[in-house]
């Protein structure tokens, strides 16, 4: 596994703005995104590609917790979700991973009878 430095460490803490606390990632799991990073997309910068991929790490998290209220108006959630997804875009681009905006498709599978798919 590539680990950061120290100072890569700092900065990927600081541009997350999550602390020195282990509470959100640890430092291993830092470490493993970066490592991911590198290895899924050598050519880019590997870390603005992890710091990406923290981002959307984040973002998953947030819209399975998305349709609960507690203590937050809906307007609340909304405008923190709409701002992790702007940090992603940003963050993305950097990486050059393109424009940053995340596209999802949906594919439907369907057997063709006679067809051996083995």
């Amino acid at each position: 596994m590539t680990e950061l430095t120290p100072t890569q460490l700092d900065y990927m803490q600081a541009d997350l703005d999550i602390g020195t606390a282990q509470d959100v990632f640890t430092d291993d799991e830092l470490h493993a995104l970066f490592t991911r990073a590198l290895s899924q997309h050598p050519d880019l910068n590997g870390f603005m590609v992890a710091v990406a991929l923290a981002w959307q790490q984040l973002l998953a998290s947030a819209s399975k917790r998305s349709r609960y209220v507690q203590g937050a108006s809906r307007e609340d959630l909304d405008r923190v979700y709409t701002q992790m997804k702007d940090r992603l875009a940003d963050a993305r681009q950097q990486a050059g991973l393109g424009s940053g905006r995340l596209t999802y498709g949906f594919v439907k599978l369907q057997r063709i009878e006679g067809e051996d798919l083995t």
